[in-house]
């Protein structure tokens, strides 16, 4: 018998931009709540993932990108905040940002920051981290815009 619990499939955006990573700091409930995460969030009903990425960055960015291929796949199972376990699929899209990200303090995000690829905050997600092992030297050179 399978336990109670939700799936959530969330798309998220890796954008490099002079050997730094774009990172939003989450305040809202969930398993990023306090830390800094990469822009992104859960899909919508039908919603492909690109659009997706595109939508979940311009709500925390202001910014629009280009999204391209999937870098990327992080999950876990973890207790929800409303006492229901959620398995959390995030996949990590490569993503070229235009223009320059400002905060949308929604009581969502409250702050947008590059940080050095190499120098991520301690109090990072799981996923964001990961990118510093799916950048090896040949895509990383690729990805920076």
């Amino acid at each position: 018998m399978t336990a109670p619990g939700r799936v959530r499939v969330g798309v998220y955006a890796v954008c490099v931009r002079d050997d730094r990573l774009l990172l939003v700091h989450q305040v809202s409930p969930g398993p990023a709540q306090d830390r800094w995460t990469l822009p992104g969030g859960g899909l919508d009903y039908g919603e492909s993932p690109a659009d997706g990425v595109r939508r979940e960055v311009r709500e925390e960015t202001g910014c629009e990108v280009s999204v391209g291929r999937i870098l990327g796949v992080d999950d876990a199972v973890q207790p929800g905040w409303d006492g229901v376990e959620r398995h959390g699929i995030r996949l990590m899209f490569h993503a070229i940002l235009e223009g320059e990200p400002v905060s949308p303090d929604d009581g969502e995000i409250d702050e947008v920051a590059w940080f050095p690829i190499d120098a991520l905050p301690e109090n990072a997600t799981v996923w964001a981290a990961q990118v510093q092992d799916l950048l090896d030297t040949t895509t990383a050179t690729a990805l920076r815009g």
